[in-house]
């Protein structure tokens, strides 16, 4: 077994640490419409109740999961993760909103 000369190593730059820097957190950088129109089928995410935006997520990252465990091709890890985001997400927005009436 060959081993690859240190030098052409790759290393992170000390400025990506992990330490120095801070991801900005995801679910701030959540656009309902924006994000929607691109995970799930439908034209108009502002005519649909937070409930049926929830149910619709729920179910496309079940059909997802499905396609995963399948192995199908057409599975994708990045659409996965787009949709529990934005699960989570929504969620989060449901919640805001039912104690703002409250």
């Amino acid at each position: 077994m060959t081993h690859a000369p240190e030098h052409t190593l790759r290393r992170k730059p000390a400025a990506f640490s992990a330490r120095e820097t801070k991801a900005p957190e995801p679910l701030d950088a959540y656009r309902r419409v924006e994000h929607l129109s691109r995970l799930l089928p439908f034209a108009d995410a502002s005519a649909l109740s937070d409930g049926d935006v929830i149910a619709l997520l729920k179910r496309a990252i079940r059909i997802e999961r499905a396609r995963g465990a399948a192995g199908h091709g057409s599975y994708s890890v990045c659409r996965h993760a787009g949709l529990k985001l934005a699960l989570v997400a929504e969620m989060r927005i449901q919640r805001q909103r039912k104690s703002a009436r409250t």
